[in-house]
């Protein structure tokens, strides 16, 4: 999977600028340091290959499912527990399109098991991929694996 910096950095920005500082993307980790992805060009004669970075790093898929796992414990450090109170949480009005994917949800281990969830209102179009509920690792993977043989 590419990821664009650029548009990273943007959403770092805009989530800082709206929830104070200190509110970042987790993907933010996964790509810091990371190599950026070149495109080459050739000069006219063959002589010179020039490589140009074209403004993505590559997460491999453990990086994904590493990036999953954080997620999954630092959401249980940070859950109650008390057995008496049922926390409920709302994933609505959230919109992809264009190819993107969207992940609202935790993947791994499902700390919201003890959570009433509720989904409405969640649109992905013109072949971007949502996901709104808990899902395994492995499942996560599957549906990745489908979407790059397409």
């Amino acid at each position: 999977m590419h990821v664009n910096i650029a548009t990273v950095k943007e959403m770092n920005s805009l989530l800082s600028e709206k929830l104070g500082s200190g509110h970042v993307l987790k993907i933010s980790e996964l790509i810091e340091g990371k190599p950026h992805n070149s495109t080459s060009s050739e000069k006219a004669n063959n002589r010179f290959l020039i490589l140009i970075d074209d403004g993505t790093v590559t997460l491999t898929k453990e990086d994904i499912a590493l990036l999953s796992e954080q997620e999954a414990l630092a959401a249980m450090k940070g859950t109650s527990s008390s057995k008496d109170k049922k926390s409920q949480l709302i994933v609505n009005d959230n919109t992809s399109s264009l190819h993107a994917l969207q992940v609202n949800t935790p993947i791994g281990l499902d700390v919201w098991k003890d959570i009433d969830i509720i989904v409405e209102r969640n649109t992905a179009a013109t072949g971007a991929i949502q996901f709104n509920a808990p899902m395994t690792t492995e499942a996560f993977l599957a549906t990745l694996n489908g979407r790059e043989k397409e």
